[in-house]
C-alpha cells in the first residue's frame, strides 16, 4: 500500500549510527541497515571535508562522534517505532485521542532527546577540541537531519479521516 511505500522511505533514511546485523531473511530490515551505513560514510565524508581535522584532533573527535551516532540511532529506533504506529492507525483510518495524545507526547519526546543530543555533543566538542569545531558540527548535524526530517514528512501522509475513536 501507500502507507507501506511511505513507511518504508521514512525508514530508509533514519538517524543511524551502527550498523545492526539483520536476519539475512529480513530483506526490508537488510535494506534499511545498508541505506544507514551509506548515510553514515555520507556524513563522515561531509564532516571529514567540512571540519579539516589534524590527526590529534580526529583522535579526540572521531570517537565522540561515533557515540554521538550511537545514541542517535536509539532515538532513531524510537522514531521508527511511532512511525509504524502511525502507519498501522492510517491504514485501519482510525485513531483514537488517546493514541494521538500517545503519538504527540512521543514526538515531542524524541524531539527534546535529538535536540538534547546535539547540545551533549555540541559541548563536549566544544570542550575537547574548539568552539569552532563544535560550531561546524552543529552546522553538519542540522543540515543533514533538516534533510532527512523534510524527506521523512515529504512521505508521511496526514491523517485525514473522520472516523475517531474517543
Amino acid at each position: 500500500t501507500v502507507v507501506t511505500m511511505s513507511l518504508l522511505a521514512c525508514l530508509s533514511v533514519l538517524p543511524l549510527g551502527r550498523a545492526q546485523v539483520s536476519n539475512p531473511k529480513d530483506a526490508v530490515q537488510n535494506y534499511i541497515d545498508a541505506l544507514r551505513l551509506a548515510l553514515l560514510d555520507g556524513k563522515v565524508g561531509l564532516v571529514t571535508g567540512v571540519m579539516k581535522l589534524s590527526n590529534e584532533e580526529a583522535e579526540v573527535f572521531w570517537p565522540l562522534y561515533f557515540d554521538y551516532e550511537t545514541e542517535l540511532f536509539d532515538i532513531g529506533d524510537r522514531r521508527v517505532e511511532l512511525i509504524e504506529r502511525f502507519a498501522g492507525a492510517h491504514q485501519a483510518k482510525i485513531l483514537s485521542d488517546l493514541e494521538a495524545k500517545e503519538m504527540a507526547a512521543e514526538w515531542f519526546e524524541q524531539e527534546t532527546d535529538r535536540l538534547g543530543l546535539l547540545k551533549k555533543y555540541h559541548e563536549l566538542i566544544a570542550n575537547e577540541l574548539s568552539a569552532v569545531h563544535a560550531i561546524q558540527f552543529l552546522q553538519i548535524e542540522h543540515r543533514v537531519n533538516t534533510v532527512i526530517d523534510l524527506m521523512v514528512a515529504s512521505e508521511m501522509p496526514l491523517f485525514r479521516y473522520g472516523a475517531v475513536l474517543s
